[in-house]
């Protein structure tokens, strides 16, 4: 877990991020799930966050990103998306 991304997001869960290939990437995803979570903070646990070239080199709608959300109570929130590219 990156100390900056629990600071920049700004509550105490944990945040797990795989596959982040530049800073640039790293500082939208703090971003977006700082907008995201912020508001439901007291119910998250933690997050793991996944991306991924499916295909190389190849190139097309082939940027995987898939997040899991565990919250305080209940099943954890999975939620996957396919694009063109990771922002």
């Amino acid at each position: 877990t990156s100390s900056a991304a629990l600071a920049s997001v700004g509550w105490d869960a944990g945040v797990q991020v795989h596959g982040c290939s530049s800073e640039a990437l790293r500082a939208h995803v703090d971003a977006s799930l700082s907008a995201a979570l912020d508001q439901h903070a007291a119910h998250v646990r933690s997050v793991e966050l996944s991306m991924q070239d499916v295909n190389g080199r190849r190139g097309g709608v082939d940027k995987k990103v898939r997040a899991v959300v565990r919250l305080s109570r209940g099943l954890p929130v999975v939620v996957e998306e396919l694009g063109d590219d990771l922002y």
